[in-house]
């Protein structure tokens, strides 16, 4: 992989652009999906993402909660990312945040497999599967041969009750 495959690239495409024709609800804000795709796969990168991440959902018309509860749970996924896809440096991901119609949904993607845990380290470490099913409506974690693929979604709310 090159030095520029590697970069990060954002993207942002209009839902309508990419076929949505999930048109049900009214009320639903129109907005942009978010694109990160390789993304670096290192600490100091997620910052920068959730945040991207944050300002999206707020966008998408999740409410506060909601948002950080997206917040959460889309960072546990990445760290994940970080912690257990790569056993060298130089991986990466992929980040895709879309809605349609009521439906919000956040897909985190690497080409990593995951490393062996380290002997000897303490065990306060695997509750990032259960955090992100705690602050999900939905979750489904898929590993294949050509890495690991989180799917995250939200019900968005529609009317303007608090």
């Amino acid at each position: 992989m090159t030095g520029s495959e590697r970069e990060q690239v954002v993207h942002v495409a209009e839902s309508a652009a990419l076929g949505s024709e999930d048109t049900d609800s009214e009320d639903a804000p129109a907005v942009a999906d978010l694109l990160l795709t390789g993304h670096p796969a290192v600490a100091e990168a997620l910052s920068r993402a959730r945040e991207q991440l944050t300002a999206w959902a707020r966008s998408a018309g999740l409410d506060d909660e909601q948002v950080d509860d997206a917040a959460l749970a889309v960072y546990e996924a990445m760290a994940n990312i970080v912690d257990h896809a790569y056993e060298q440096p130089g991986g990466t991901f992929d980040l895709h945040a879309c809605r349609c119609g009521d439906l919000v949904t956040v897909t985190v993607a690497d080409r990593g497999r995951w490393k062996p845990p380290e002997s000897g380290a303490p065990n306060w470490r695997g509750r990032g599967l259960l955090i992100m099913e705690r602050a999900t409506s939905a979750l489904d974690v898929s590993r294949h041969a050509m890495g690991t693929t989180v799917r995250m979604s939200w019900l968005a709310s529609t009317s303007d009750q608090p």
